[in-house]
């Protein structure tokens, strides 16, 4: 009976074979470290934190896009995207230690020293956050007086929403405004004997509760006339009760510059 027997190897001993090295172990196939659960309770909590993170972002850049900052929106959108790749990445593990660190060293460091000597060597500050067209308009109403020509309408004095308004009634024309909102002419009004009884949305105030709880407010009230501050406003006579007989009269003022 004849028995198999493998050759010896080269350099063994005689009647002695070396093994033969193992074969190639089956290569570990390998998964992105944001998406391994060998704990589900760290991935949970890094996804709850970087969720809070990302929502904190978005509404960074929401803030800083509505107020055209886009320096601020910039920053913000390189820093939530950094944030994201580093956390969610496996070839970023150091990075995992400091990138707090070094946010806070950017937001907190960097950017005051880069901001004040942005601000010491501009021309910037509170008195310059307007443009010079609405720096002009505010000095106008400012110095605004009523000018000598300027006509007197009967005023209907008007509410909704706790908001305060007048209406006139100017060349045929029924007008309705607010202080935030110039004159504009409004076709459903109501119109008695040249003067607003009736505005759809509004709610015409009465004498008497003018006289009792609104008449600060209304003699503050300033509604301009258009766009434009050089147009005038309508306001109430400066008096502290109506004639008899007769409603809270108002006035154009046409701004008159200062010497």
């Amino acid at each position: 009976m004849s028995q198999f027997s493998q050759p010896p190897t080269a350099g063994a001993p005689p009647g002695e074979t070396v093994p033969e090295p193992p074969g190639p172990a089956s290569s570990k196939v390998r998964t992105a470290h944001a998406k391994e659960w060998n704990s589900p309770v760290g991935y949970a909590v890094k996804l709850a934190l970087m969720a809070l993170v990302n929502a904190f972002g978005v509404y960074l850049l929401w803030s800083a896009y509505t107020e055209g900052s886009w320096g601020i929106f910039t920053g913000s959108l390189i820093l939530v995207v950094a944030a994201n790749w580093v956390y969610f990445s496996r070839r970023t593990l150091p990075l995992k230690y400091i990138a707090p660190g070094l946010v806070f060293l950017i937001v907190f460091q960097l950017f005051t020293m880069v901001y004040t000597g942005y601000v010491a060597f501009t021309n910037y500050g509170t008195g310059h956050n307007a443009t010079k067209a609405q720096a002009v308009d505010a000095l106008l109403i400012q110095d605004e007086r009523r000018a000598p020509e300027s006509p007197s309408y009967p005023l209907t004095v008007l509410e909704a929403d706790g908001e305060l308004g007048f209406a006139i009634y100017d060349d045929g024309v029924a007008r309705v405004g607010t202080a935030e909102e110039p004159l504009a002419e409004e076709p459903e009004a109501t119109v008695t004997d040249e003067r607003v009884t009736a505005v759809p949305g509004w709610e015409v105030v009465e004498r008497a509760r003018i006289l009792s709880e609104l008449q600060n407010e209304v003699v503050a009230l300033r509604v301009p006339v258009s766009q434009e501050a050089t147009d005038g406003s309508i306001r109430r006579t400066r008096t502290t009760v109506p004639p008899a007989r007769s409603t809270p009269r108002c006035w154009t003022g046409i701004p008159m510059p200062t010497s």
